[in-house]
């Protein structure tokens, strides 16, 4: 490839080094700077000084205008006033008190001399009327500002807004321009500057007189942009006032708008959309597919209708227009002056289809209805007539037909009809009708107003209303921004349409008549034909006026400029309505971005400017960036790189980025610095154990693949001379069969045009040798208790190590142990293998180390091999000493009962326990057989001890062995009371014998078995208790007047643990045997009878009882002993 000629930039950089200076402020004084420290007469460190002083500030520099900006402001009741010149004579541009951001200046806020004074000076004039520590003074920064321009900003550009200055018809009112009601518009302006502070600090104030202020947005070309919406049809003068950070004085922008209603936009016309131009930003040839999307308004035939809710659109659809504020030569309404009347016949322009018929013609009613059935038009059945009576009495809803001149009026729209009363309405009622035409005469629309008018019977309630006929669409919408509730006329009222046979009828949800009364505020219905089928037929025709799409989105491919044609006929059956809009695709760039050539190759120590050839096909605003790419593919944006032009000194690729009208281009060329040694070295190849005889060099920092440069290889390089020799004539097979492991190697790349621009980069190829014993590595299994850490020596005392060396000098290697492959993780390195510390969190199982024999001369060659070492559980054990009871004779079950005792190791150590007679078993592994059945056999001192142990089952990691006894340790027989009670010889009396129970376990605690016996022997045996007799031991007959009860306490869970003890029944035998009765005269002079009873004691003694055992008493009927 050619050279390319370089152009190198040679910059002088001046620089004017210039150190603020302080001033203090000393009366009568002028000073002449650009730049200081400005302070009260008091100086920085003092308080105000007691006086008045003048003291004056000039630009040193021509053409510029002194500032002064305040960081610290404390005056207190002291006064201080800047003028606007060179004496205090001059206007007054601020005064100040108090403190900083209170009465006195705003915290760094810049105030500057105005074109006013030709000087461009600031005088101050301070009025201290006493010295107060208190009050400091000030700090103030003196600078300079360019003159400031006057001229006023710019209108560059609008959206939405027509200029109208050269049309005769506004000319006389003064109107720029003309907006639309309730539509958005764009504004962009632009100023010039006196400099790029200026410009970033300047502030647009807009003023659209309505109100509304805002600031807008300012863009990365400083074009000022903002938008607005008026809801008003009047006149407005829209202003635009400047400021920037110099505080200049400028003119402002002013214009009138004057709003008006759209002629050509209402939702219910007919509307048909193509988009904007397409252009694109290729050359003509280049395949481009386009992507074109027309919208319009689809409507069906008029045989039905749909009722759409479109509140959300109220207001921004409602031309309320009665009497625009710019004069009544505008209004296109003409007043009803009616009541209970219909209007005389108005002829519309067009034709509409309502319900399937065609009509031109309406007549309208001051009551808010329109009817299409009207004398003496062959309309419908010619009912109501122009100019006659029209009903307002009715209380049913729609459909419903009225009957005669009555409401509800058949074939009629009714958008709120009620009964009004002009005559009682306020001054500014009006109702109104009038046509609106669209300039293309498609989208006509008949407009009926009602404002402000007052109910009859309710004088005080208003109503606003409006109903719109669309051409062509037959769209039907009413408006309603009030109707209020009236008692009157049974508080009768409809939003709806209906039929001529008036049995069909749609109506706006909750607003028929004939129901509840209901009142409505702010809301808006749509009826849109919406019977069988679109009364629409779309298309897109080329430039022949071909058809070439029946699709409202159609995506052709171009190559060169076409014009495209979107037609939608609309046929309602009254009339045929094509509308077209056409979009042009054209091959047209704003700018076309070229960077040639794309590649250069400097010599190092060059400046190189790189410059993009832009040509401005249109005149739009150009934005520029570069980047530069790196080695590595990373793009970085080049800071204040905003021009076609950069310098470069590196290399890389440099992409420019040119954003321009409809284009956003790049172009990119890559930059190679030759010549010397530099970072560009390739890196150094290290051969591990390289088995093959040559090497190819061409392989190495990719030289061959350079064009347009010579590649040589040579073995030796004189830096003192810089001179290249032994060249290598067969780099492709070098040999490295020399005496060395080292091998230098020098490329040199020459330019092929320019051959003193030569780059010479070097690398070394050196060989290296290590490996790694492969096996014999040793270190035992370890256990660790959970949550606890083990320390091991993973070199096996140096023996792994010397196996890793395999015969390699230690001198010349290194051994590192790794916890995971070096090739992959080498941050996994042990810094100490000798101390390598495991845990149960990270270690368990299986692990893995790593060894890698690094030759020390090299980083990059090494071996590795690698060992693997188990870390389990130990099992940990618990209740050493523990102590527990038994029975001499129980069979013990050593794993139930006790084994959950020792063992509380978590889930993940599997584990099993381990019982022994004695702690030689426990330390010769010689467990019990069956820890199921041990019979329990006390020593002589009452108990037997036992020796315990914990496996882990996965290992042969185990617990410590500890020992446990269990005590002989039999229930007894607590005191028990003889039980007694009288007897009558029969036996027949009862005992409950578990009312020693509490007593017989006394103290004793656990769960006992409590069985009663009538022998010694049987309770001793456990057998044929009284309850095994099938006798009841709460109510237990002795077998005579006194009987031994025997009882047996059983431990409830080991039947060998029991105690046998007895306690007496007693039955004390008593009884009364037959006895005589006793006869005696009465002594007739005492009067009384003596008797003898003891006659009858041994009578009553019977057999079995005498006076050794029992005694007899005589009572007398009162139960008193005789």
């Amino acid at each position: 490839m050619n050279f390319n000629k370089l152009l190198v930039l040679i910059a002088l950089f001046f620089s004017n080094f210039i150190i603020a200076q302080d001033f203090d402020m000393v009366d009568g004084q002028t000073v002449n700077t650009d730049q200081g420290n400005f302070f009260d007469p008091g100086g920085d460190a003092a308080s105000v000084d007691q006086g008045t002083y003048t003291y004056t500030i000039c630009p040193e520099s021509n053409g510029f205008f002194s500032t002064i900006s305040f960081s610290e402001f404390l005056l207190g009741p002291h006064t201080l006033t800047i003028y606007d010149g060179d004496s205090d004579a001059a206007p007054v541009l601020a005064s100040y008190t108090g403190s900083i951001d209170g009465d006195g200046p705003v915290s760094g806020q810049l105030l500057s001399a105005t074109d006013a004074t030709p000087t461009g000076c600031l005088t101050f004039v301070l009025e201290a009327s006493n010295s107060n520590p208190a009050f400091t003074g000030w700090i103030a920064e003196i600078g300079t500002q360019p003159g400031c321009i006057p001229d006023a900003p710019e209108l560059v550009n609008t959206d939405n807004i027509v200029n109208v200055q050269n049309d005769p018809v506004y000319q006389a009112d003064n109107i720029d321009y003309i907006v639309y009601f309730n539509e958005q518009f764009s504004l962009t302006a632009v100023a010039e500057f006196q400099d790029n502070f200026a410009q970033e600090t300047a502030t647009y104030n807009w003023n659209f007189g309505d109100g509304t202020t805002l600031q807008g947005t300012t863009n990365a070309s400083f074009q000022n942009e903002v938008s607005h919406q008026y809801g008003e049809l009047c006149d407005f003068t829209v202003s635009l006032d400047l400021s920037d950070g110099y505080n200049c004085d400028r003119d402002n922008l002013s214009f009138t708008v004057r709003v008006i209603l759209n002629p050509n936009s209402s939702p219910g016309s007919v509307n048909l959309d193509a988009g904007e131009d397409v252009r694109i930003c290729e050359d003509p040839g280049t395949p481009v597919t386009v992507n074109l999307e027309a919208s319009y308004l689809d409507v069906k035939e008029s045989t039905a209708y749909a009722v759409q809710d479109i509140s959300s659109e109220y207001p921004s659809n409602l031309p309320y227009i009665f009497d625009p504020c710019y004069g009544s030569e505008s209004n296109v309404f003409t007043e009803l002056n009616a009541d209970d009347d219909w209007s005389s016949v108005l002829t519309l322009p067009y034709e509409v289809n309502f319900f399937g018929n065609c009509y031109d013609d309406v007549i309208i009613t001051d009551n808010g209805a329109v009817t299409f059935d009207i004398a003496g038009t062959g309309q419908g059945s010619e009912r109501y007539t122009p100019g006659g009576y029209a009903g307002w009495s009715y209380n049913q809803g729609i459909p419903a037909d009225g009957g005669g001149d009555e409401p509800p009026f058949i074939n009629a729209i009714f958008g709120v009809m009620q009964d009004l009363f002009p005559g009682a309405s306020p001054a500014d009622y009006s109702i109104n009708f009038g046509f609106l035409e669209s300039q293309d005469g498609k989208s006509d629309r008949f407009v009926f107003n009602i404002f402000n008018t007052s109910q009859y019977g309710c004088t005080d309630q208003l109503q606003t209303s409006q109903i719109i006929l669309y051409q062509t669409t037959n769209v039907i919408e009413v408006y309603v921004q009030n109707k209020d509730i009236c008692s009157w006329n049974g508080g009768s009222s409809v939003i709806g349409i209906q039929n001529q046979d008036a049995n069909l009828a749609y109506v706006a949800p909750g607003r028929n008549a004939g129901g509840a009364s209901w009142q409505a505020q702010n809301e808006a219905w749509r009826f849109i034909p919406d019977g069988g089928n679109s009364i629409t037929t779309f298309r897109w025709l080329d430039e022949n006026g071909n058809v070439v799409s029946a699709s409202e989105n159609f995506s052709p491919q171009v190559t060169q400029n076409r014009v495209f044609t979107a037609e939608v006929t609309y046929n309602d059956g009254c009339n045929i309505t094509t509308l077209t809009d056409e979009v042009e695709v054209i091959y047209e760039s704003d700018i076309e971005l070229t960077l040639d050539p794309d590649a250069y190759y400097p010599c190092e120590g060059e400046e190189l400017l790189l410059e993009a050839e832009v040509i401005e096909n249109n005149s739009v605003v150009v934005n520029y960036e570069w980047f530069r790419i790196d080695e590595n593919g990373n793009m970085t944006a080049i800071p204040d790189s905003n021009s076609r032009f950069l310098n470069v000194s590196e290399s890389g690729t440099y992409m420019i980025n040119a954003i321009g009208g409809n284009c956003d281009l790049t172009a990119s060329a890559e930059v190679i610095y030759l010549e010397g040694f530099d970072a560009e070295d390739p890196e150094d190849i290290i051969l591990c154990n390289y088995e093959q005889p040559t090497y190819d060099l061409t392989t190495i920092g990719g030289f061959d693949s350079i064009s347009g440069f010579d590649v040589t290889y040579y073995d030796d390089y004189d830096a003192g001379t810089g001179t290249l020799s032994n060249p290598i004539n067969d780099p492709q097979n070098y040999p490295l069969n020399g005496p060395t492991n080292q091998y230098d190697i020098y490329v040199e790349l020459a330019n092929q045009t320019n051959t003193t621009c030569t780059n010479i980069a070097s690398f070394n190829i050196i060989l290296y040798e290590a490996s790694a014993g492969s096996s014999g590595y040793t270190v035992g299994d370890v256990c660790i208790s959970e949550g606890d850490t083990e320390v091991i020596d993973l070199t096996d005392g140096g023996s792994n190590t010397s196996i890793a060396l395999n015969g390699q000098s230690s001198s010349d290697y290194t051994v590192t142990y790794y916890s995971a492959n070096p090739q992959t993780s080498p941050e996994s390195d042990i810094a100490d293998p000798e101390n390598y510390e495991i845990n149960t969190t990270d270690n368990l199982g299986p692990n893995t180390i790593w060894v890698s024999v690094d030759n020390v001369n090299s980083s990059f060659c090494n071996a590795q091999a690698n060992f693997t070492f188990n870390v389990n559980l130990a099992p940990s054990i618990t209740g050493e000493d523990s102590v527990f009871q038994s029975c001499e004779g129980a069979t013990l079950n050593l794993n139930e009962d006790y084994a959950d005792l020792f063992n509380n190791n978590s889930t993940s150590v599997p584990t099993n326990v381990l019982f022994y007679y004695s702690l030689n078993d426990a330390e010769a592994d010689n467990p019990i057989t069956d820890p199921t059945a041990v019979i329990f056999t006390p020593d002589t001192n009452e108990q037997q001890e036992f020796f315990v142990k914990i496996l882990n089952t996965n290992s042969s990691c185990e617990s410590d062995i500890i020992s446990f006894i269990i005590e002989n340790d039999p229930p007894e027989v607590g005191s028990t009371s003889d039980l007694e009670q009288c007897g009558d010889f029969t036996q027949t009396q009862t005992f409950d014998l578990t009312q020693n129970e509490a007593d017989i376990i006394d103290n004793q605690s656990g769960s006992f078995v409590i069985e009663y016996f009538t022998t010694q022997a049987d309770a001793e045996a456990g057998t044929n208790s009284i309850s095994d007799q099938g006798l009841d031991i709460t109510d237990y007959s002795p077998i005579n007047s006194e009987q031994d009860i025997f009882v047996r306490i059983e431990d409830s869970s080991n039947e060998f643990c029991f105690a046998v003890g007895s306690f007496k029944l007693i039955l004390n035998e008593v009884e009364v045997s037959s006895v005589q009765d006793l006869e005696s005269c009465i002594d007739p002079v005492t009067g009384v009878a003596e008797f003898d009873l003891t006659q009858n004691t041994d009578l009553a003694f019977g057999e079995d009882q005498d006076e050794t055992t029992h005694a007899v008493r005589y009572l007398d009927a009162s139960n008193n002993e005789i």
